[in-house]
């Protein structure tokens, strides 16, 4: 499958690309790592990893987006990369929607948003926005809420 970005001119403004000074893509198809390499451009460091290879990242990083569709050994990874973030740093998770059919990986085994948010739920980071990135992905933004703001 090719991957096609959901209008890529408003997608790294949406998915914050340009904010913080250091970004992690971790297992970031080529496309959308060159979107966030471009959009970074002279305002911070970009970093890509492989998420079988995290745990020799050393580095924390104030915004994370990692690619993940299978579940498969995930869980290590997403623990991993909540160790990896800073205190006040946001958390793309990006995974293929539910009911997409011609994707390498099938329905059963795929990562879901659910999944997520019990991943990223026990160290205080809540789901809090989400965003189209392909026809077949969503992005989900996981942070920490603001202590000082009441729902």
């Amino acid at each position: 499958m090719d991957l096609v970005l959901k209008n890529p001119s408003e997608l790294a403004a949406r998915l914050e690309l340009a904010h913080g000074q250091r970004l992690l893509l971790v297992d970031v198809p080529e496309p959308l790592a060159e979107l966030a390499v471009e959009a970074r451009r002279g305002r911070g460091e970009t970093s890509l990893a492989e998420g079988r290879r995290i745990r020799s990242v050393k580095d924390s990083y104030d915004a994370i987006l990692v690619w993940r569709e299978d579940r498969v050994g995930s869980h290590a990874v997403l623990d991993a990369l909540v160790k990896r973030l800073d205190p006040g740093g946001v958390l793309w998770g990006v995974v293929a929607l539910r009911k997409v059919m011609g994707l390498a990986t099938p329905a059963a085994h795929r990562l879901e948003a659910g999944d997520l948010d019990r991943a990223f739920g026990p160290s205080g980071l809540v789901r809090d926005r989400e965003v189209r990135v392909t026809p077949w992905h969503v992005a989900h933004r996981f942070a920490r809420p603001d202590p000082k703001k009441k729902s």
